[in-house]
């Protein structure tokens, strides 16, 4: 593992001194009724990816998990689509993105005139933007080093604590050794049950660990149960993807 750790490949060099390994151009959708027209536009298109959210009222976390996930190192550029009467407004998200040095394009679906328009018009705005980011982003060697890992814990049976999970443990003391951060996001609180035994030197700090031992995770109603990313160390991400959503594509 050490070998493929030191391994180095380009990437694509992010304004605020990230580093992607792609250098995607992401197609959000404000609400769940232009979600169709957000696909519409992807569809066919190399290096575009959609994520979005189904509600239309104000959603704090939601708002930031798409900001997030547009300002995400392997994003090049946004385009924004709304219908036209939701909380969320595309042009903020697109000021957003553009604040972070990245270029972004907004519309609403009803102001262009319906939904092949609306494909039309969003299909030459990635096209657009996407050779924009490849003629414009700088390019740079990285390595493992320059990545936050993250792994989900699902799909799980009786092998998993034989293999599986030892095998992601390993990869996540690998990452901490390098000074890395790594994130698990198990979803269901009962995936946690095995970890309770588990090392006081790769929790955050002793609070992260009681916690872990004691199962005692508040849930919520619009955020995510922890987040923990502490001083270098391994982190723990516990959060419920029925709230808010979940992107089903990996960026």
């Amino acid at each position: 593992m050490t070998e493929v750790m030191a391994r180095r490949w380009s990437g694509w060099q992010r304004p605020d001194g990230r580093k992607g390994v792609r250098n995607i151009v992401l197609v959000i959708y404000t609400v769940q009724c232009a979600a169709h027209v957000a696909h519409a536009i992807a569809a066919g298109e190399d290096d575009v990816q959609v994520v979005g959210f189904p509600g239309c009222y104000d959603n704090q976390y939601a708002i930031r998990l798409v900001l997030s996930l547009a300002r995400h190192p392997n994003v090049g550029a946004v385009l924004s689509v709304g219908l036209g009467c939701e909380y969320t407004q595309p042009a903020r998200i697109a000021e957003a993105v553009e604040r972070s040095g990245r270029p972004a394009d907004a519309f609403f679906i009803q102001d262009v005139g319906g939904t092949r328009s609306s494909v039309e018009r969003g299909k030459d705005s990635v096209r657009a933007l996407r050779d924009r980011i490849r003629r414009e982003t700088p390019r740079v060697e990285m390595g493992f080093g320059d990545l936050t890992l993250g792994a989900e814990c699902g799909g799980s049976d009786g092998t998993s604590g034989l293999v599986g999970n030892p095998v992601v443990g390993r990869l996540f003391d690998t990452s901490h050794k390098i000074g890395r951060n790594a994130f698990l996001l198990p979803q269901r609180l009962h995936f946690l049950m095995l970890v309770q035994n588990g090392h006081p030197t790769q929790s955050a700090s002793p609070e992260v660990l009681r916690r872990i031992e004691g199962n005692s995770f508040d849930i919520g109603t619009d955020q995510p149960i922890g987040f923990i990313k502490m001083d270098g160390r391994v982190g723990l991400v516990v959060v419920q993807p029925h709230i808010g959503g979940h992107p089903d594509t990996a960026l």
